[in-house]
């Protein structure tokens, strides 16, 4: 096979993969509304494609089963068969086969049984499909019919392990990103004035020369072109970064079909509704976080949806919902993942993790509703009276927190009972630039994003506390721990006059305060990746490189808070000023404010 013909069929490849993820969302659309004649058009023209693209490069087997599906869907369209639950079973086990083998690249797979039933069921005999159901999962050892719908082999992949099978040769397609045009224009467009102003740089040594002692207008004018390139290569990098984003709706298009074929297994009616899918992740979180995504989802649709007779007595609709979502705030994306089920019982949730010695029974009395429903997360942790084949809320839990943790994400549940339940997915904005106070750890220094800063104190020493005095409300106090120590374990300075504070914008209003060395500066930070065993550590989202080459720590403050509560080691205790009393350090609120406007 000639290099053309390779890119050729690495082209294909790819194309038809994002072809199938937008047909299965077509016809989760046609179950909904099988009188609509576009969306029944747009699934032949996708077949169609398909068909005629493998044809040209000789694919015989994808060409076969498209073929037999397009033949389908044709008569379909002109209304000479009716679209019933039967045709779509076959158009779905269709698309699950050709996700077989455009990963498997049509290696040892049989499409002569899938073929044949298609035909018989054009004959009349809607048996046939009971044909398709049964057998195709044994006759084709990789077929898709034993594949979970969340986990299809994508471009490139290979068998169920990722690797080719024995003696074949296949095509390397890599790892691609489809990219905006819009994007790739306004990189263009930069692109061409960054290199104007560099023949601008290169004629004012000349300029200087011709100005001898006198290069005071040379000085303005190199002021004024230097400006200039901060500019543009501030918005270079702005579009540059947004190259590797994509929208977390390329993973969202994946779960109607899941819950579609959920809810026919549990015998439940559940709907799934995407509110926003528009957010944008780097492209390798979006391809990560499809497995932890699904199990939520299998958790919500089996432990979480009640019964269409349960929802009746409790006066809801019989169709249950699940509500995926996706936005921006701050230098995070938000994923909630939402249902209107029976919700988690706190209570329960806590008495069980006593029962398991989870939690030491003289502290559960402290506990409160966030705690108690972050215990699901416990390793081996579950309330269901028996595991189900598709799920178990609680029951790998603990697994789908450490992923998204792997991620540099975090996990919050809140619940009502009898309401249902949102789980929150929230991840970092990676390679980023964003406005950042410079602080002093030590001999570190450390970025903290300003739009995580609630404010800033200086207290003298005299006001620090070794702990609440005896009849206060601890409700009126501050706990103060010191970065250091929490994060490294150094020692503090506790001879010092003034200490430096910041509290962090917080969603459950945790009463915390962390005690800094020394502010530095507020600039803006490009925000890095930095390597695995930097980035396990509490509280380390990247690094970024400061204006003197030397390297800072840029901090994920979320995880700073998440690892306070569960330490002991705090170093004080200060009593909550009034509003009017607060002084921020230096006249350091004034920044604040300003960086928090520009960002």
């Amino acid at each position: 096979m000639g290099t053309e013909d390779l890119e050729l069929r690495k082209a294909f490849f790819i194309e038809s993969v994002e072809i199938l993820d937008r047909l299965e969302v077509d016809i989760e659309k046609l179950e909904a509304n099988s009188s609509d004649p576009e969306i029944v058009n747009s699934v032949f023209r996708g077949l169609h494609t398909i068909k005629g693209n493998s044809s040209f490069l000789s694919l015989e087997n994808i060409t076969k089963i498209s073929h037999a599906a397009e033949t389908l869907l044709d008569k379909a369209r002109k209304k000479e068969i009716p679209i019933n639950t039967g045709l779509l079973i076959i158009v779905k086990r269709v698309f699950q086969d050709l996700r077989v083998m455009i990963g498997e690249q049509e290696t040892e797979f049989n499409v002569d049984l899938p073929v044949k039933v298609i035909e018989e069921f054009l004959n009349g005999n809607v048996q046939a499909i009971q044909k398709l159901q049964g057998q195709v999962a044994e006759l084709n050892t990789n077929s898709a019919s034993a594949i979970d719908p969340a986990h299809a082999p994508q471009v490139g992949q290979g068998g169920s392990n990722g690797k080719p099978a024995a003696g074949s040769s296949k095509i390397q397609t890599g790892s691609f990103v489809r990219v905006d045009e819009g994007k790739i224009g306004k990189i263009l467009s930069l692109a061409t004035e960054l290199e104007l102003l560099r023949y601008a740089f290169e004629k004012l040594p000349e300029k200087m020369d011709l100005l001898g002692p006198s290069a005071s207008d040379l000085r303005f004018e190199v002021d004024l072109q230097v400006s200039k390139l901060s500019r543009l290569t501030r918005s270079l990098s702005s579009i540059v970064f947004g190259v590797r984003l994509v929208p977390v709706n390329q993973v969202f298009q994946r779960f109607p079909r899941v819950v579609s074929e959920l809810a026919q297994k549990l015998q439940k009616k559940i709907q799934l509704k995407i509110q926003n899918g528009s957010a944008e992740l780097d492209k390798s979180i979006v391809e990560a976080i499809a497995d932890p995504m699904t199990h939520l989802i299998r958790n919500s649709a089996d432990h979480g949806i009640e019964s269409v007779d349960e929802r009746k007595r409790k006066g809801k609709t019989e169709i249950g919902t699940i509500v995926l979502n996706s936005y921006v705030k701050g230098n995070f994306v938000f994923i909630d993942i939402s249902d209107d089920g029976k919700g988690i019982d706190g209570d329960l949730i806590l008495k069980k993790a006593v029962e398991k010695g989870i939690v030491p029974a003289e502290k559960a009395k402290d506990f409160t509703n966030y705690q108690k429903l972050g215990l699901i997360f416990a390793p081996g942790f579950s309330t269901a009276e028996k595991v189900t084949d598709i799920s178990g809320r609680g029951v790998g839990m603990d697994v789908v927190k450490s992923n998204i943790n792997k991620l540099k994400g975090t996990v919050i549940i809140d619940s009502a009972v009898g309401r249902g339940t949102t789980i929150q997915l929230r991840f970092p904005m990676s390679m980023v630039v964003i406005f950042s106070l410079y602080v002093k750890l030590g001999n570190t220094h450390c970025a903290l994003p300003v739009s995580q800063i609630e404010e800033s104190i200086d207290y003298q020493s005299h006001e620090l506390l070794a702990s609440i005095p005896s009849g206060e409300d601890p409700k009126e106090y501050y706990k103060i721990f010191s970065l250091r120590s929490l994060l490294w374990g150094e020692p503090v300075d506790t001879k010092r006059k003034v200490f430096h504070t910041i509290r962090f914008k917080d969603d459950q209003n945790r009463p915390f305060a962390f005690l800094v060395d020394d502010f530095l500066s507020i600039e803006e930070a490009i925000v890095q990746s930095v390597d695995s065993y930097v980035s396990a550590l509490p509280g380390i989202q990247g690094a970024t490189i400061q204006k003197d080459g030397s390297v800072a720590l840029v901090m994920n403050t979320e995880s700073i808070m998440d690892h306070a509560a569960t330490s002991e080691g705090t170093f004080a205790y200060v009593k909550k000023r009034k509003a009017v009393e607060v002084e921020t350090s230096a006249g350091l609120s004034d920044f604040l404010d300003l960086s928090r406007s520009a960002s």
